[in-house]
């Protein structure tokens, strides 16, 4: 597994521990910054508490060396990954009433970008939702449903009426979701089908090298004939 990770900043916090618990999980240490893990007992042979020693450790260097120079020195005197886990998310994750009305104004006011997918939309939607479940606060399935359609383009109008009638026991995120990842797919094939007979159509037919006037059609033999004929009527 690829360790190198982008340090812990002021500005990366969620992504830094996403991908933070990835490597904890990878060196098989996680437990031990949950504190779910408890160290070997009194009876637990010497080599038994020193490989727990030394998993302790490396659970510690792996977040220490994944924090930038200039948050280190919040950990720096202490030598357990539990405690050094939870100092750096008291830091930068309080449980607050502030953040909590922060993130709600992120989550109502979430719109798509230009040409962004539905499915990328989506699941910044998901991690605003997940960050606000861990702050206490869990926004109802309906207003998660709303707010997915609520800035889309005008392409999406029709798609969005007809799920505005829908029943409330299929007005959830997931169905709704599903069902716009759908019209975008049909929405890109009609526009591909559009372009291409805009292309064939300003493509001019070609009929052939030869030119037509040039060819001795059935017509054009009989006339020569006719005049062939009145020709040697005069001369005789």
């Amino acid at each position: 597994m690829n360790d190198k990770i982008a340090p812990l900043t002021s500005y990366n916090y969620p992504s830094w521990k996403q991908d933070m618990i990835a490597i904890l999980l990878d060196r098989n240490v996680y437990d031990i910054v949950l504190g779910k893990e408890n160290p070997p007992g009194d009876d637990a042979t010497e080599k038994e508490k020193m490989r727990f020693k030394k998993r302790c450790n490396k659970a510690f260097s792996s977040i220490y060396l994944n924090v930038s120079k200039d948050h280190r020195p919040l950990i720096a005197d202490i030598t357990e990954g539990k405690k050094a886990w939870e100092v750096i998310q008291k830091y930068f994750h309080p449980e607050s009433r502030a953040r909590t009305i922060g993130l709600l104004d992120q989550f109502f006011f979430c719109r798509i970008e230009i040409n962004e997918k539905i499915g990328l939309y989506a699941a910044r939607l998901r991690k605003i939702i997940a960050d606000l479940l861990d702050c206490g606060e869990k926004v109802p399935l309906k207003y998660q449903a709303f707010q997915l359609i609520r800035f889309l383009p005008d392409c999406f109008g029709a798609i969005v009426q007809a799920i505005y009638r829908w029943p409330d026991d299929q007005f959830t995120f997931d169905q709704v979701l599903n069902e716009l990842i759908a019209e975008e797919a049909r929405l890109e094939q009609c526009s591909r089908d559009h372009e291409q007979f805009a292309l064939h159509s300003a493509t001019p037919l070609r009929t052939g090298t030869r030119n037509i006037s040039k060819i001795n059609r059935p017509q054009d033999k009989l006339r020569n004939i006719i005049k062939q004929g009145i020709v040697t009527e005069t001369t005789g």
